[in-house]
């Protein structure tokens, strides 16, 4: 009799917590937090939930890395929007994970040109996957490097 009471209580309780703790996870699923930080005078990280990317300033635009996803781009542009009026110009992809950059749609239909390594490209193009912005310009082994507004971006892969 006394374990039938003492079952009741721990069940009410492991129920509230157990609901508090899937009120938190959909609040966070809605939300997720993000952050623009300044690093130097001309480069920012962006972070969005758990991932990060980064852009850079130049009197002739913004040289932005990995547009993440659709939802988190609306975000990173509207970021961008609050530092500087200026377009975005470039945007490079790290690397061909759809996770860091499925969301170049916005980025591409405002006029970027995009950036990747050439096996990344590759692999986009046999990837086939409608969300995915082709990369324009491709970078070898050697790297390269992007100049906007008199700043020079080195790209090393």
């Amino acid at each position: 009799m006394i374990r039938r009471y003492l079952k009741l209580p721990f069940a009410i309780v492991a129920f509230a917590v157990l609901t508090s703790l899937h009120s938190s996870a959909s609040a966070a699923e809605q939300q997720p937090q993000y952050e623009t930080r300044k690093l130097t005078d001309n480069v920012y990280i962006f972070r969005y939930g758990g991932a990060q990317a980064m852009f850079v300033m130049t009197p002739d635009g913004v040289i932005a890395t990995d547009p993440l996803n659709a939802k988190a781009a609306a975000v990173y542009l509207q970021e961008i929007k609050k530092i500087t009026p200026a377009p975005v110009r470039y945007v490079v992809y790290s690397h061909h994970h759809l996770d860091h950059i499925s969301g170049g749609a916005p980025f591409k239909d405002a006029g970027a040109t995009f950036v990747a390594h050439r096996r990344a490209r590759e692999h986009l193009l046999h990837l086939k996957d409608p969300n995915v912005v082709i990369p324009d310009l491709t970078v070898d082994d050697q790297g390269t490097a992007l100049t906007l507004g008199g700043t020079r971006l080195e790209l090393h892969f």
